[in-house]
């Protein structure tokens, strides 16, 4: 009996581990679970826009926690053009984003929270093309106006560079009589010449005077 036992013994063991290996590896999938994902986002990665966004738009293949989560948009100046905080439905984060301004290349840097606690980041970028509809005036633009305006106005110019152009009479006026006074200063200076000229030539009179007759005396 012990003999013919032991065979069916070991069988039935046998067979308990089989079913319990099979039933462990039907039942290990149940517990793990694929962290979440960004499925699209609006607008999309790399697009070339002709209107300009009023949002930004995450869609992920599993919800996402309304804490701690974050999108920042990054203009072609380096400027934040995000505006008030980040709108979580389910799957879906927005960001709304103040009027834009600047065509070119925005940058879109995300990080949301799923529900499980585990945080997944990522960026793309989007861009907006010159003279898209729904830009709002640039800084530069709003400038043009006002630099062009005193610039347009050159009635305060000219009124204030006439007083210049009458102010030459006066000036002409004095330099009359300073030209008519600065002719004589030739004759005074050609007179002051001809001093040491004479004085040389009195001196060198005496100095050859007396020796004329010395030299006829001693002949």
């Amino acid at each position: 009996m012990r003999a013919t036992a032991t065979p069916l013994v070991r069988v039935l063991t046998l067979a308990v581990i089989l079913v319990g290996c099979t039933l462990a590896q039907l039942a290990g999938p149940v517990p793990a679970s694929a962290h979440n994902s960004l499925v699209s986002s609006t607008p999309a990665d790399g697009a070339h826009l002709r209107r300009a966004p009023t949002a930004v738009t995450l869609t992920f293949d599993q919800p996402v926690g309304r804490r701690f989560g974050v999108v920042a948009v990054t203009g072609p100046r380096g400027e934040k053009v995000q505006a008030g905080a980040l709108e979580v439905s389910g799957a879906k984060a927005t960001q709304p984003l103040r009027t834009l301004s600047l065509p070119g290349t925005y940058q879109v840097a995300w990080r949301v929270v799923s529900v499980d606690g585990h945080p997944i980041t990522g960026t793309f970028r989007f861009r907006l093309q010159k003279g898209a509809a729904g830009l709002a005036p640039s800084p530069a633009d709003s400038a043009t106006p006002s630099t062009a305006t005193p610039t347009a106005t050159d009635l305060p110019t000219d009124s204030a560079t006439d007083p210049p152009t009458d102010t030459p009479a006066p000036s002409g006026t004095a330099t009359t009589p300073a030209t008519g006074g600065g002719s004589r200063w030739p004759i005074i200076v050609g007179g002051l010449a001809l001093i040491p000229l004479i004085a040389v030539g009195v001196v060198l009179a005496v100095w050859r005077g007396p020796k004329a007759p010395d030299s006829g005396a001693h002949g």
